[in-house]
This record gives structure tokens, sequence and C-alpha cells, in this order.
């Protein structure tokens, strides 16, 4: 994990992820961005999300995740986040800094089970 924090008490029922895969030669670049998307994030929604390298998988992997309480919840921060035009900068901000193509950014949905 590189930024953000888990809250062990908050309740979470779903999760949403989203992975990247880092550029050759923008690794600092892109890392100082995720960061800013991710704490930007938080800021629009008011819901706390993390931000990490993985150990696994293709070099340069890295992801987000943002834990929910409810799938109103994901809507409602989905919807600011995507009415915030400071966000859309901020994504449109890291062209180049990522692997471009449908197969190395992907976004992910996971649900409680139990």
């Amino acid at each position: 994990m590189i930024s953000g924090t888990l809250d062990p008490e908050r309740p979470v029922e779903y999760v949403s992820g989203a992975t990247a895969i880092v550029a050759a030669g923008a690794m600092e670049r892109a890392i100082v961005a995720a960061i800013e998307l991710s704490q930007h994030g938080e800021q629009v929604t008011g819901i706390p999300g993390i931000f990490g390298r993985a150990l696994t998988g293709p070099y340069g992997s890295v992801g987000w995740l943002t834990g929910y309480e409810s799938l109103a919840q994901l809507e409602q921060a989905n919807d600011a986040l995507a009415a915030d035009p400071a966000m859309l900068q901020l994504i449109d901000g890291t062209k180049g800094l990522f692997v471009e193509g449908s197969d190395t950014a992907v976004t992910t949905l996971y649900r409680k089970v139990g």
C-alpha cells in the first residue's frame, strides 16, 4: 500500500477496484498522479480509498480500492466523480503515464459474501 488507510470498523459490502500498468520510464510521475487521483476522489466523495503497487503480475501494476456500504453509495460516489471537472482533468493528465489498452486498465466490483 502506498497511500490511504483502512478502517476495520467501517462497514463495507462492496469494493470497487481499478488496476493499471505504469508505462516504461514513468514510474515516479505515475505514482504521484495516482496518489493525487486517490486523494482527490476521497475529497469529492468523502469515502476513503487506498492505492498501492502489486507484488505479483505484470511489472508496474498498480491499483486503487474503495469500499462502499451499499450499491447506492457506490453509485452516488461514481456520479460525483464523473461530474467533478477537476477529477476529469486529473484523469486526462495521466496520458502517457500508464500502458494504454483494454487489457491493461481494468475495473472490477467485488461484493462481500456471507
